[in-house]
């Protein structure tokens, strides 16, 4: 089932009527070109070591991120720099 767009009077030209929900090859080029879904090296070590360290913070209950995008391995090397001493850790990676 196609999605209804609402044209406004000035912009008619730009909207298709629908707009297909499949996925097209055309679709996912754009897509790759737009996202990327690889760290460089320099941004893995920019995550890797947080600009701040909070040695005294001992719970560390919960935390977001995309782990589609950041490797849960890196994500926990920042938490563990960032939080060095919790006595306690709940970490979800979550897509929300």
């Amino acid at each position: 089932m196609a999605a209804i767009v609402k044209k406004l009077p000035q912009c008619s030209d730009i909207y298709p009527a629908q707009i297909p929900e499949e996925i097209t090859d055309k679709d996912r080029d754009i897509f790759l070109k737009v996202i990327k879904a690889r760290l460089e090296p320099e941004q893995e070590e920019i995550i890797r070591n947080p600009e701040q360290v909070f040695p005294r913070q001992r719970e560390v209950l919960a935390l977001h991120w995309h782990p589609e995008y950041i490797p849960m391995e890196l994500a926990l090397e920042r938490i563990n720099r960032m939080y060095p001493n919790p006595d306690v850790k709940l970490i979800i990676p979550d897509r929300t």
